[in-house]
Order: structure tokens, then sequence, then C-alpha cells
């Protein structure tokens, strides 16, 4: 971790954040846009409806969700339409009852999707991305993270105990009888040996002999590919998850269920003890980088896309490499419609006077 926060610090010195201002000089069409976008998240549900077998079925398990959802692809892509669009117009600064409104319904959208889809932390990363859209644009009062955190943390304990007892009840059939000491170990037992944590991820490569630690980038260069399907590409490598998942947890994947790697986990995993510190020195550097170019870009996309990288990082935290780009990939090809659909209307954006920075463009 002292790697990973260097590689940042290093790349982030003597760095001033910039604000930027947006002005719209189209709004009917501007506001017919995010009508548009409301409508691919509207769509992007009703898959995932489909896909599921129905709401009842969908909302009967947390525990088998995502096996019910798996192969979607680009389906992400239409959910993230409305996610760019909330993130522009809060960067544009809505204007008028009708685009708050806006704003929270297409942020409820995307919301909505990914709880369904049983992402748990690309949901809080976007609350995040939020966020961030509106501290490039004004300052944001630190009791607003403060609420952020002490609803996330309800929110992932609830999540991690329904998928537990999820899964038991499905397991036993019903046959455990539900008392207090039943309920308050499945409430603790997430934090002491329930899923599968970033601590647990990191051990597993470390407990391992020395001799299994070697380079395995084929796996980094999978996670690249991680959207394109095997009926394109048959023989494309596999991710960093599933082999990940194949090495150190077999048992679990026997069973169906990936064990995706923290970021310090697949450092050791890809180039070994040594070639992991300098790996996480790199991403360091490079999520500084994105940092620094995030707040001096006066294109409105660009910093859209770069308050993903930032949001989606949380992700590679989590879940390693391949979530990441997966993620990424998904919120670009999202933006990359929006930014289609906005192309007849006149943004123009400047930097903030209190930057003292007269730079401007549209």
């Amino acid at each position: 971790m002292v790697f990973l926060t260097a590689g940042t610090a290093f790349a982030v010195r003597q760095f001033k954040p910039r604000r930027i201002r947006l002005t719209i000089t189209n709004e009917r069409r501007f506001v017919r846009v995010l009508y548009i976008s409301a409508a691919f998240g509207i769509v992007s549900i009703l898959w995932l409806l489909q896909a599921a077998g129905g709401l009842t079925s969908l909302l009967s398990g947390l525990s088998t969700r995502r096996d019910m959802l798996s192969g979607l692809g680009f389906i992400g892509a239409l959910a993230a339409i409305p996610a760019a669009a909330s993130l522009l117009l809060l960067l544009a600064r809505p204007k008028g009852p009708a685009q708050r409104i806006l704003v929270v319904a297409l942020s409820a959208e995307y919301f909505g999707y990914l709880f369904i889809s049983g992402a748990r932390f690309p949901l809080i990363s976007y609350a995040i991305a939020l966020l961030l859209a509106v501290a490039h644009r004004r300052r944001v009062p630190p009791g607003a993270f403060v609420v952020l955190l002490l609803a996330a943390v309800p929110f992932s304990t609830w999540y991690a105990i329904s998928v537990r007892k999820t899964s038991r009840s499905v397991a036993s059939q019903g046959s455990e009888t539900s008392t207090i000491f039943s309920t308050l170990h499945s409430s603790l037992e997430p934090f002491i040996n329930g899923g599968v944590d970033t601590l647990r991820t990191l051990s597993a490569p470390i407990a391992a002999a020395p001799g299994d630690w070697h380079f395995n980038i084929s796996n980094f260069f999978g996670g690249l590919f991680t959207l394109v399907p095997r009926v394109v590409w048959p023989n494309k490598p596999n991710g960093v998850s599933i082999a990940f998942s194949q090495q150190y947890f077999s048992d679990r994947w026997e069973q169906g269920t990936g064990v995706p790697p923290s970021i310090l986990a697949e450092s050791i995993f890809f180039f070994g003890a040594i070639g992991g510190l300098l790996y996480l020195l790199l991403v360091g550097i490079l999520l500084g980088w994105c940092s620094v170019r995030a707040w001096r870009t006066t294109s409105p996309f660009m910093r859209i896309m770069f308050i993903f990288t930032t949001s989606d990082a949380i992700v590679w935290v989590k879940s390693g490499s391949d979530s990441f780009f997966r993620s990424l990939t998904l919120h670009g090809v999202g933006l990359l419609v929006l930014y289609f659909m906005t192309r007849r209307i006149e943004i123009v954006s400047s930097l903030r006077k209190d930057t003292n920075d007269e730079a401007s463009g549209h």
C-alpha cells in the first residue's frame, strides 16, 4: 500500500484542482437528450427483469443473481447512458425543478440497475462519482462523504448477510430453525469467516510456496478482453478472476463461484513479490496522472470519463483489474453514446475564475 500511495503522491505533486463552468445554449435540445438517456435506462432495467425471469425470480435470492444475469455483456452500456447523463447534468448545474427531478431520476435508474444486478461496490462507487461531479463544479461539504460512509456500511452489511442467509437456506432447503443465536451468528459470520474478502484473497498467493510466484502476464491481458464474447474469440485468454479462482480457490470454482482478487493479491499473482511492488507503484502513478488530467481539462466529457476512472478504481482495489476494465469499458461506451447525442448541442466550458486560469473551449 505504501508503494501504491507513493506513486499517486508523486503524480499529483504541486497539483491544484481547477473547477469547471458549463454553459448550455440549447436547453430544450439538452433536456430532450436527457429524456432519451432515461429511456435507455428503463430499457436496461426491463432487459434485466426479462433475463432473470421476472421481478419475483429476481428478488428471490441475492446469491444466485449473478448466475441468472451472466452473459448479458453490453447491456451495462445501455444502463451507463443515464449514469453519464446525470454526471453531465451535475457538471452543468441543474436549472429549474424539471432538471433537478431529471438528475434524480437518471441517477436512480442506474442505482436500480446496479442493485438488481447484485453489483454492490459499483453501486457505492457510483455514489462517489456523483459527489465528484459536484466537486468539479463547486466545493462539496465534508459531511456529504460522512453521510455516504454511514449509508454504505449498513448497506454492505445487509448485502453480505442476505447473501449468506440465502445461500444457507438454499443449501439446507429449510432444514434449519431460525433462532436469535443463529441470526446473531449469520450477522457476524461475513466478518469472521464468511465471504472471501480482500485480506483472504491476499493471503492466498502469500501462503503459496515461493515457487508459485511466477509471471502471469497473459492473465493481465485477458482482463482487457473480458467483454469480447467467446463466440467472436473462442481462445481468448482467461481474465485474472478466472485464473485466480482456479488456482487458489478451486473448491469454490467447482461450485460455480469465482473469487476475484484484490489489487494487492493480483499484483503478486501477476508479477511475483518484487514485480508486484513495482506494479502497485505504476498503478499509483497512473491514477494520480488521471486525477491531474481530470481537473485540468475543459472538456466535460473527458472530465466525466476521468470521474468514472476514479470511481471505478474502487472496484479495481476490491475486485481486480478485469472488473475495473469491464466497468470502465461499459461506462466509456455509455458516455460515447451520450457524446454523439449531444453533438448538435453547444456546450461552452471554461475554467473557474478563482483558479487563475483564463483557458476556455468548446
